[in-house]
This record gives C-alpha cells, structure tokens and sequence, in this order.
C-alpha cells in the first residue's frame, strides 16, 4: 500500500483527522449518532455487501458434519459509514474493486449501523440473474468479471441479492446431504434461526470520501487514510 505518488496530507486534513481522533476516543462520543452525522472521515459505499449464517453441513455418506457459512451476497448502494477504526482505514488504502472489506463490516456490526441496510432476508435476485421464464438458482458465486457488473448504470436494484454459496463448498451445494441454520435460544425459552451477521463488503464502484462534509480529491485519499490509520491506532494504545 505505497503512497509515494500521493500528495502530502493537506495540513488542514491532517489538524481535522487528529479531533477526529480525539472525538472517537472521548467519553462523550455516542457511535450510534455518529453514523448519521456529517463529523470525521467518512466512506459511501456502493457494494456487495456479504451477510453470513451460521450452518452445519453433512456430505452425502459423511457421518459427521462441518461448520461454515452460508454467504448471502446484496448489492446496497449509498451507503455511508465513519471510519472509526486503525483497521478500518487501512484496508480502505489503495482498495481495489473486488477487494473484500473485513474491518469495517466488523465496525458495522460492532456499533449497530447495520439498521439502514436491506440485510438478507427475502431478498429477490438480480434481474440479469433470473433467467427468460422467472426462474432463479438457489445458490450461485458471485462473479464479477459478468457482464452486467460492466454496464453503467448497473442493471442491479439496491437490495437485489447478487450471490449465495456455502463457504468451503462453492458449487458443490446441490450435493450436499444437508444445511442446517444454527438456532438461538431467547430470554422468553423461544428458540429461533439466528440471524445473519454482516460478514464482509466487497467494492464494485470506487468509494468517495469526506471529511467533514467535503470531498476528499483523490490525490489526497490515501494520504489520509493512512494518517487515520496511524492516528486511531495511537489513540486506541
């Protein structure tokens, strides 16, 4: 993640990025509230975004099963998160498309900013997926090199469900004996599924940044992305 044909970090950036800083780490600093505001260094996101069950799944003539994840990729677009995390910032740096984002799903999850998304369930597939006469797969990798993730705009709905597949055993799902959803136990002694958990967000159009409210250029991108990194890093000691 070399930086050398980045500009130096505009002071102005680097003064806004260091009480940025120092809001996260306050006692006052409320993550919930933050998500909508315009305060910090913020990413919008137009993205895969990966939810995740919990399964068990047998083989056909296997006593015993393995645990993994049923992977439920959704297309959300304009979506914007803080940035609030060393980890966070720096898989942002240099982010290609494709490039699955761990950290700040897990930031997501961790804070609760998860409420605006369309999530897994029930979702339709994407039209350029469903075939001439309505019909839909039940499982399929997400392949971005399709044709359709080319055209612009995208022939894709926001909240469209763009891939499924059992993690370990893509494209083998048919033949697999059985797929159990792990269950939870609740308060009250109902047991239910538990639900999908956010797992990772893959970029399929090049985020845009803010700081503050403004733009970041893209010169300037990677530049300040690696100071938050080193900023909230220090802060987070």
């Amino acid at each position: 993640m070399s930086v050398e044909h980045d500009e130096a970090i505009d002071p102005n950036y680097a003064k806004a990025l260091s009480a940025w800083a120092r809001k996260i780490t306050g006692s006052y600093f409320d993550s919930f509230e933050e998500k909508d505001s315009n305060d910090g260094l913020r990413v919008k996101l137009d993205a895969i975004f990966n939810w995740a069950y919990r399964v068990k799944v047998r083989r056909s003539g296997k006593l015993f099963g393995k645990e993994t994840l049923e992977i439920h990729g959704v297309w959300e677009a304009n979506q914007s998160f803080p940035i609030v995390s060393s980890l966070a910032a720096s898989e942002l740096v240099d982010v290609s498309l494709g490039f699955p984002l761990v950290w700040l799903a897990r930031d997501i999850e961790a804070y609760g900013w998860d409420y605006d998304l369309v999530g897994c369930a029930d979702n339709k597939w994407a039209k350029p997926i469903v075939d001439r006469v309505g019909n839909w797969p039940d499982y399929r990798e997400l392949d971005l090199n399709e044709s359709f993730w080319h055209e612009r705009p995208l022939p894709i709905d926001h909240g469209d469900k763009v891939s499924r597949s059992i993690l370990g055993f893509e494209g083998q799902e048919s033949n697999l004996a059985s797929i159990h959803r792990w269950n939870v136990m609740y308060l009250d002694g109902y047991s239910g599924e538990a639900d999908a958990e956010l797992n990772s967000i893959q970029i399929v159009e090049a985020p845009t940044f803010r700081l503050d409210g403004e733009i970041i250029p893209k010169g300037q991108v990677n530049s300040v992305l690696l100071r938050a990194s080193e900023l909230l890093a220090a802060d987070s000691l």
